[in-house]
């Protein structure tokens, strides 16, 4: 495998970037490309960096320039975009010998509320509800349970150490897969966490 690495820009300013791992397969003496944006099981999804107001005039520059470079491509995959995203206003119908094809997968971890708490339970399947009371019922078992949520100015990256004790107090300590085994994976969150606190986008719940 090898990077192919994109850059858009109008004059000297930059307004788009795509990553990509270009992969080359053999299918019946034929050789065929796919391209995709880097990923691993940390990795929610990798999506076009688009500059506002550029971002059909950046992907269709990118997308052309695909299909010049790789006349034998098979697919190119953009793996869990949400749904939010301008990607999928920016991708038109056919481009340059492109067909889109565009496959939704629920929310993965996100579960959206807009609605009561009542709503919510209205909402989880029988199964769900049946879970969430036993887990109840043995939390009940356990005597006094106290929880903790930590949002806007308390919720600083300093959480990320008691977050990670616990995680690596489990059965991910044990099998070596815990976050605190690996220094650049630490790195990464105290870096993620740190600028979600100065947001206030960051949360921590604690039980």
């Amino acid at each position: 495998e090898r990077w192919l690495c994109l850059f858009a820009f109008d004059g000297d300013i930059l307004v788009g970037v795509l990553p990509l791992v270009v992969t080359e397969r053999h299918l019946l003496g034929t050789s065929h490309i796919i391209l995709r944006p880097p990923y691993n099981k940390h990795t929610v999804s990798i999506d076009f960096l688009l500059k506002s107001g550029y971002e059909k005039a950046a992907v269709s520059s990118f997308l052309q320039f695909i299909r010049v470079k790789y006349p034998n491509l098979f697919l190119l995959e953009l793996d869990r975009i949400p749904d939010w995203s301008p990607t999928f206003n920016s991708l038109p119908d056919g481009p340059c010998g492109f067909a889109v094809h565009k496959e939704f997968h629920s929310f993965g971890s996100i579960f959206r509320i807009d609605c009561n708490f009542a709503g919510f339970q209205a909402r989880l399947s029988s199964g769900f509800k049946k879970n969430l009371r036993r887990m109840e019922r043995r939390l009940a078992d356990m005597g006094e349970v106290t929880t903790v949520f930590l949002a806007g100015k308390d919720a600083t990256g300093d959480g990320l150490d008691r977050f990670l004790r616990i995680e690596g107090s489990g059965w991910k300590g044990e099998r070596g897969s815990a976050i605190s085994r690996s220094d650049s994976l630490i790195d990464f969150y105290r870096i993620l966490t740190a600028r979600l606190s100065e947001l206030g986008w960051l949360e921590w719940h604690f039980l």
